[in-house]
């Protein structure tokens, strides 16, 4: 099943990214350290797409975001 998946970084001191995978049917998020996407270069594992970037705001359970990174697969 596709999904778009949007990748979003905090704008507080956390140090935190989070990804979210929207499927059509349900969404899926999760949160990992920011030094896991070193440079914001994310790449998703096991495609090898990297991901496009586009300057936005969005919001992922309340969280205020900048670079907003997406993706379909």
């Amino acid at each position: 099943m596709p999904a778009e998946i949007y990748a979003f970084r905090r704008f507080d001191e956390k140090n935190e990214f989070a990804i979210l995978f929207n499927f059509s049917d349900r969404e899926i998020s999760f949160v990992l350290p920011i030094d896991f996407a070193r440079n914001n270069s994310l790449v998703l594992e096991g495609s090898g797409q990297q991901w496009a970037e586009e300057m936005g705001k969005a919001r992922l359970a309340g969280w205020g975001c900048g670079i907003l990174k997406k993706a379909s697969v």
